[in-house]
């Protein structure tokens, strides 16, 4: 049996733990951003606060965050971007 409790990246096993995380990876103008976040709406949030620096205008937490898809859409839209994955789930085993 398997399951994931989403305040706590552990996932119990009966064969052993894993734990969870959300990866970012953007590679812009050959400098590489990104980072291991705990939760999934971490890994987006750093992933539009970068958006949002690109952009020039100011990060708000509280307003609409747009979805993972939509954001690493406009990370590969862009030509100085090699390369962008937002919120990838990674199960890394203890």
């Amino acid at each position: 049996m398997t399951y994931e409790n989403k305040d706590n990246p552990r996932v119990i096993e009966d064969d052993g733990d894993q734990f969870v995380v959300y990866e970012n990876l953007i590679i812009i103008d050959g400098q590489v951003l990104g980072g291991f976040y705990d939760t999934h709406y971490d890994a987006v949030l750093a992933a539009y606060r970068t958006m949002c620096n690109l952009e020039l205008h100011d990060f708000d937490p509280e307003g609409s965050i747009p979805e993972p898809d939509a954001i690493a859409e406009y990370f590969k839209d862009r030509d100085d971007v090699a390369y962008a994955d937002v919120a990838e789930r990674r199960v890394v085993y203890e």
